[in-house]
């Protein structure tokens, strides 16, 4: 029993030699902790909303690259005269071939109305071929400044050049985008 005493004894002070984690030490440890989780939490909500930008105006480029695409090619196929033009709107009208494989069978040629239009804060499509004008498709749509974007035709030496400029805003950046186009079917008849 002796024996068992001493070695508690001895443990006790071994015991007393050792040092611990002061309180200070540990408030220290928590708090360098909080400021890198801080940091990084700070990067983290920086680098998603960069990201999120990023994605809204690509998006936006692609909604607009397409846009002006379609626009480019329908008005490259019309004849040199169009209907209206303004700032907001370009109306004229499409001639195109159809080749009817059901019911009813055929050639047709196609003749109708077909519209680009700065509505709002989007840019839209719309035409007449099922037989309601006004059938849209918005192309652009969200953040058209509407009052900075215009259609404009201009003829010099008698060849018609349409111009279309859009301006978006996003998240508070701007984009802006322009095209020109020539009519192929000017000067045949």
């Amino acid at each position: 029993m002796e024996k068992i005493r001493e070695k508690t004894i001895i443990k006790l002070r071994n015991l007393k030699d050792e040092t611990g984690t002061t309180l200070i030490e540990i408030i220290v440890v928590i708090v360098i902790t909080s400021l890198l989780a801080g940091v990084f939490a700070e990067t983290l909500v920086s680098s998603i909303q960069i990201y999120h930008d990023h994605n809204v105006r690509s998006t936006l480029h692609e909604d607009f690259r397409r846009a002006f695409e379609m626009t480019s090619h329908d008005l490259r196929e019309i004849d040199s005269t169009y209907i209206a033009i303004s700032s907001s709107q370009l109306l004229f009208r499409k001639f195109g071939r159809i080749e009817r494989t059901s019911w009813p069978y055929g050639v047709y040629f196609d003749n109708h109305l077909i519209g680009y239009v700065f509505d709002g804060d989007s840019f839209d499509y719309r035409n007449s071929a099922s037989g309601n004008w006004g059938t849209q498709y918005p192309l652009v749509n969200q953040g058209i400044d509407n009052g900075s974007s215009e259609f404009t035709a201009t003829t010099e030496g008698g060849i018609v050049r349409f111009s279309i400029y859009a301006r978006a805003v996003l998240n508070g950046k701007t984009m802006k985008m322009r095209t020109t186009v020539f009519p192929r079917m000017q000067g045949r008849k």
